[in-house]
């Protein structure tokens, strides 16, 4: 009995061992099949955020509006009926077992005045933005000024380095950076035009929580023209230097007549303005219909702006399950819709 019971102890551990064995080789088969699904997800998805690249390049180039651009028809346009929604939203845009939609968040006010985000199909035109590359500022205080407003965060001696960085002289501004001060970095000062927003980073003493406050709206793309009819309040603040309504309220005159009816932006109903002549209209109707502080504020700057932009920035969000791939790239709208005019019309590539 002794002997019988020895085998049927033995032979209980080894089917004990056995059924171990055989959950661990089935979670491990299991696992890399979710692991290879995974990978094929991920893959899928990224195919998927390139179509949505593709998509967004082929309505930039069948553009046919000439005049302007607004935040809801951004470097489209829209035939009856059509929404940017209905264009690049996820549910227009199944493909497979996965789907792509190009969107972005966006900043938004309330009836109150209190700010919230929302989404906003399309893409982005960067002439939005404040440019920061210095070959597209015609004077430097001029530069310093607008940076110093669009953040208080600006010091004199980082706006400096980010001069030092781009000129081409040796000359180091006070406060500034130049050649021997990136030595311990371990490279040198570039001397020439940022190609990235990015590239900030590089500059001696610049903070990387400044970036993340500005980068929506700086840019390095563009001829450095300021898109009225898109730019932001924060841009708009920094380059008409309205802050606390200095000229009687310019900015928010100019963003109300962007609202229109509904009070909103990025809506079908978005004001628009066509002309300089239109934007000073209403400088002229707020100093009592004629040239007063806020046209004289205006009028130097009209150079500064414009109404139409050539430049976007493609976010492309890909998604298969639960896997989301994104691509954000800038494209150059008029080298989309003249193939051959530039050697690559992309500007910008990254995958996250």
């Amino acid at each position: 009995m002794t002997n019988k019971g020895s085998i049927l102890v033995t032979t209980l551990w080894i089917m004990a061992i056995l059924a171990l064995l055989a959950m661990g080789i089935g979670f491990r088969a299991s696992l890399e099949v979710r692991l290879s699904k995974y990978n094929m997800d991920r893959l899928q998805a990224r195919y998927l955020a390139k179509a949505g690249i593709e998509k967004a390049k082929e309505y930039l180039s069948r553009d046919i509006n000439e005049e302007y651009d607004t935040l809801y028809e951004c470097g489209i346009s829209l035939k009856n009926e059509e929404t940017p929604e209905a264009i690049f939203g996820a549910e227009s845009n199944k493909l497979g077992s996965g789907s792509f939609s190009v969107h972005y968040t966006r900043k938004k006010e309330d009836e109150e005045g209190e700010e919230g985000e929302e989404i906003q199909y399309g893409m982005i035109d960067e002439e939005r933005k404040i440019n920061i590359k210095l070959s597209n500022l015609e004077k430097m205080a001029n530069y310093k000024e607008v940076l110093k407003r669009l953040s208080s965060n600006f010091t004199e001696d980082i706006i400096n380095a980010i001069i030092d960085w781009q000129d081409s002289g040796d000359v180091r501004l006070s406060g500034g950076a130049e050649g021997s001060d990136y030595d311990e970095l371990g490279y040198i000062c570039k001397d020439a035009d940022f190609e990235s927003v990015e590239e900030l980073l590089l500059v001696k003493g610049m903070p990387i929580e400044l970036l993340d406050e500005i980068k929506e709206y700086i840019t390095v793309y563009g001829d450095g023209k300021i898109n009225i009819n898109t730019a932001p309040r924060e841009v708009l603040n920094a380059v008409i230097n309205d802050e606390g309504g200095r000229y009687d309220g310019l900015v928010d005159s100019i963003i109300g007549r962007r609202k229109a009816e509904d009070d909103m932006e990025g809506t079908s109903d978005d004001g628009v303005f066509k002309d300089i002549g239109e934007v000073l209209s209403i400088a002229k109707g707020m100093d009592g219909g004629k040239p007063g502080p806020n046209f004289l504020r205006l009028d130097p700057l009209s150079n500064h702006f414009t109404f139409k932009s050539s430049t976007f920035r493609i976010i492309s969000h890909g998604k298969v399950g639960r896997v989301t791939k994104v691509i954000t790239c800038v494209v150059n709208k008029d080298a989309e819709k003249n193939p051959g005019l530039e050697e690559n019309p992309i500007k910008y590539y990254h995958e996250e």
